[in-house]
């Protein structure tokens, strides 16, 4: 057996399947020093000179030698492309069957609303949107993913809509949060919750363990293994939640998530090895516990365009996803990841703003 991973980065996925002693080739965007290291990866960006679409991975798979697939964030968009991977190849994770199901947002709400989970009301608009609409609301798109392309009505005044559809959402302040589940088709466990570092509603990283109450926990551990249950998930699935006075379901991620990193290092798991086996039928047992410590990532985003000229034996160790020496990054583009932990959440939370701003100086006096 030999995996595909294929994602628009890769290097979390790469390091763990890395630990796993799995046999693998790996697809993304960015080909990261760090994970070009450990791996035979390709990317978009390197080898393909392509610009970042699913649709290039996907083509640029075709000439890889694998025998299964593992995908990350954007192919749960595209049942399509995972349905022509099932003709030549073993998917292991959620199938097009599935996909579709849970991006058919008409379809996932009705069913939330059927089991009696919360969530905030959500509509499906189309043609001419006015400002006034969004009061209140926020208008998300369709093939939504990484809190990108959403607009408030503070942002709205640039925006000229086409004919897709759209999500009109009622806004809901709140703490972030996502859960992680992992289902073997028979039966479902709970890992854990996490909150989401937002900035804007864009995704920027994730913290463990999410500090809430007692109860909040409660219903985010049985919700999200009721929906797991209902839309027949397979393998490693996250749930996104607003929390206020209690939580509220926003998404669900039928794929590996970005918290899975934090979450591995905090629990002392493979979580990459146990979706694999999960897929594959294999009894799973999780032992949930608290950690001891807050753990974190957070992605460094560029506030200017620059020119990467650090070089990679001259980083810390808690610093991720490197970009190769020399590398040009527009502004608003992730430069790297950083990882920490520390005893309290407001210990890590300074530790993560003196890493990132000390990364950003660093690399803006040297670009």
């Amino acid at each position: 057996m030999k995996l595909l991973l294929i994602a628009p980065s890769t290097r979390a996925m790469a390091e763990s399947a890395k630990r796993a002693g799995y046999s693998f080739v790996s697809l993304d965007y960015f080909g990261d020093v760090d994970q070009k290291k450990i791996c035979e990866n390709y990317s978009l960006n390197h080898e393909f000179k392509e610009e970042f679409t699913i649709e290039n991975l996907f083509k640029h798979a075709k000439d890889l030698n694998f025998t299964h697939v593992v995908y990350g964030s954007g192919f749960e968009n595209r049942p399509e492309l995972i349905e022509d991977f099932e003709k030549t190849s073993v998917v292991l994770g959620n199938d097009a069957k599935t996909l579709k199901k849970v991006r058919n947002w008409r379809y996932f709400f009705r069913k939330l609303e059927n089991l009696g989970i919360a969530h905030p009301n959500t509509e499906i608009i189309k043609g001419e949107i006015k400002k006034e609409i969004l009061e209140g609301k926020i208008l998300k798109p369709i093939n939504t993913g990484g809190g990108h392309g959403i607009f408030t009505r503070e942002n709205f005044s640039d925006f000229v809509p086409s004919d897709e559809e759209y999500l009109l959402q009622d806004f809901i302040e709140g703490v972030s949060a996502s859960s992680l589940v992992i289902s073997n088709g028979d039966k479902v466990e709970f890992i854990c919750a996490t909150e989401q570092i937002l900035d804007n509603f864009r995704y920027c990283g994730t913290i463990i363990p999410l500090k809430t109450e007692k109860r909040i926990l409660r219903e985010i551990e049985e919700t999200s293994i009721k929906i797991c249950e209902e839309f027949n998930l397979l393998g490693c699935n996250g749930i996104d939640f607003i929390i206020k006075e209690k939580p509220y379901v926003i998404e669900v991620n039928p794929r590996i998530t970005g918290s899975v990193e934090v979450a591995e290092r905090a629990l002392k798991i493979n979580i990459f090895d146990l979706h694999v086996k999960a897929c594959f039928g294999e009894k799973i047992k999780i032992k949930t516990r608290t950690p001891n410590n807050f753990y974190y990532k957070k992605i460094v985003f560029s506030k200017k365009d620059i020119k990467f000229n650090l070089k990679f034996e001259n980083l810390p160790l808690f610093v991720k996803d490197i970009p190769h020496f020399g590398e040009r990054i527009f502004k608003d583009k992730p430069i790297c990841t950083i990882i920490g932990k520390g005893e309290k959440r407001d210990e890590v939370m300074r530790e993560m703003r003196e890493r990132e701003n000390n990364l950003i100086n660093l690399v803006n006096n040297l670009s």
